[in-house]
Formats: C-alpha cells, structure tokens, sequence
C-alpha cells in the first residue's frame, strides 16, 4: 500500500465540495445531489483503506525528524499536484530514499505503508497529515450546509451535515490510531524504563477490561 491511495481520495472529497463552492446560485438540485453522491462515495472509499489498514504498526525505534518532515514534503507535494522528487542533494527526501522511507517506482517519488521496516513510520505521519485534511472538510461541510439550507435546500443541507459527522468520526479513528499505538508499543529508547513499565501495565489493564465486558 502506498499512501497515494489515503492522498488521492481525500483531494477527491475537497475537490467535490470545491466545485459546488464555485456555484454562485443553486437553484439546480443536481450540481448538489452529485457532490453529495460522489463525496460519500469517496469517504466511503476512505474509510476502507482506514479499515483494511489497522491496526497502525508499532515502531522497532525512534523516528527520524528529517525523515519525517521528507516524508509530509512528498505528500504535500502530492496532493498539491507537483513534482514530490527531491529537488537537489540537500533535499531531506534524498536521505529519506537512501533510509528506506520513501520509494521511487516509474521514476515517481512514493510514500510506502508496510507493517513494519523502516517505512512503517510513515504511518506516523501520514494520518496527522491526513486528521488535517478532513478538519478542513468537516469545516467546509458545516459551511456548505449554511449557505445550502440558505438558499431552500433544507434535506440537501442534512445530507451535508451527515457527511460532516461521517468525517468527524473518521477524523478521530485515525487520530486515536497513531496515539494509541504509539502508548501501548512505544519504540525502543522512546521512553524511559519507567515508562514504558506504566504503559505495558495500563494495556494489561485495558485488555483484562475489554475481556471482561
């Protein structure tokens, strides 16, 4: 898996509600009715790569800040639709390649998501890139719905909520994902002994309550 799938379908969710943004009148159910068909259907698509990809791997040891920020520079780049290859020697993607964070296939620059290896803290940085991207949708949701309900599209205005609601959750799934992995199997010297100790007793404690329920 790669995370152009997760960077493409949510670019295709904003571009949706972009277009219906650029209607300065509506009076036409139908420019509506498709963003709100074609929106659902690409969250749904969302939400299946969020599913098949979990749980989030845990970590053998510390990341590297340089690669990670490499790492969000690709997938920026990507979703802005420019070139994600490194730009010269100095650029962190260069040492980011050479660590096995990132691959080229085709003479294109990708961000791999394996279960472990040193590409599996992509996954670290993937989904908070990702939490961002749906904060922005789930705002444009709420202020489409305004101006839809403004404008006599009451129902239509609804739907639009309820897809607010599917990216609040999702937002929070892939929020809790990282964190929760990255408490109960932290990486070796990210914490302290101590630590780790009272971590390791708490997941206990979650697993002999979520057994008993």
């Amino acid at each position: 898996m790669y995370a152009m799938s997760f960077v493409g379908t949510v670019r295709s969710v904003e571009a949706r509600f972009t277009a219906l943004r650029r209607h300065r009148r509506l009076d036409d159910e139908r420019p509506i009715r498709r963003c709100v068909e074609r929106a659902l259907a690409d969250l749904a698509d969302l939400v299946e790569l969020v599913v098949v990809a979990f749980p989030v791997p845990p970590l053998s040891r510390p990341r590297s800040a340089d690669d990670d920020e490499a790492v969000e520079s690709v997938l920026r780049r990507t979703y802005e639709r420019e070139d994600p290859m490194a730009r010269d020697e100095a650029d962190p993607a260069v040492r980011a390649l050479d660590g096995g964070r990132l691959e080229t296939v085709a003479g294109t620059l990708l961000v791999p998501l394996p279960s472990a290896g040193p590409a599996a803290a992509n996954w670290y940085v993937l989904y908070p890139w990702l939490g961002d991207r749906l904060d922005a949708i789930r705002q444009t949701c709420g202020r489409l719905a305004g101006r839809i309900d403004a404008q006599g599209w009451p129902a239509f205005a609804d739907a639009l909520l309820g897809l607010r609601e599917v990216v609040t959750d999702l937002r929070s799934v892939v929020g809790h994902a990282v964190a929760v992995t990255d408490w109960i199997a932290p990486p070796d010297g990210g914490i302290d002994d101590e630590a780790r100790d009272a971590r390791r007793t708490a997941a206990r404690l979650v697993r002999k309550l979520s057994n008993e329920l």
